[in-house]
């Protein structure tokens, strides 16, 4: 579990430093030892998690370099991972965000390829889970902005559609909201 961490470390300040090979093949070397964890513990929920954020971070990397095509792999392999946490324990919180936040990657990708009809159907489902996180948690600010992410990212849609009246609106009504918990933070 140390050699995981260990090498989770050193790719964070390779990413950060702009180092992507090294920083990839770091969370690579910590998907591998969290993966051979696992095989041994297949009942060990916060490895599973740790497996699907190895995904994630292997996701910003590529994102980062500009390769969306691994990115939304990896997105897709941590949102695999997270819907079996949802599963096992569906009424744990803390995975349905998580489960959410990554289908909010996943739209990002796919907006950013050009493929709106499958963003358009991520972000009808990552919505769906948000609402119902804030409905559960209406005093939860991160679960809050990240709701109202996801329907600025609707707007995109919208645009993309030619609707811009509608994409006007919704980033009216947005607005006043964040800037209501940006206020209260």
């Amino acid at each position: 579990s140390e050699l995981a961490y260990g090498n989770h470390n050193l790719a964070v300040l390779d990413q950060e430093r702009g180092e992507f090979p090294a920083a990839q093949a770091g969370f690579l070397a910590e998907l591998t030892t969290l993966e051979k964890m696992a095989a041994s513990k297949p009942g060990d929920l916060d490895l599973h998690f740790r497996i699907a954020d190895a995904h994630s971070w292997l996701g910003g990397v590529a994102s980062q370099q500009g390769e969306f095509a691994v990115a939304l792999k990896q997105y897709a392999a941590q949102a695999t991972q997270l819907e079996g946490l949802v599963l096992a324990e569906p009424r744990t919180m803390r995975w349905r965000f998580r489960l959410a936040d990554s289908q909010m990657y996943r739209v990002e990708g796919l907006l950013i390829t050009g493929r709106f009809a499958e963003a358009r159907e991520q972000l009808k489902t990552a919505r769906g889970l948000l609402d119902e996180l804030v409905a559960h948690d209406p005093s939860n600010r991160h679960w809050q902005v990240t709701a109202l992410h996801s329907r600025l990212l609707e707007t995109v849609l919208l645009r993309e559609q030619g609707d811009w009246i509608d994409a006007g609106r919704l980033i009216d009504e947005v607005r006043p909201q964040l800037e209501k918990l940006a206020a209260a933070e």
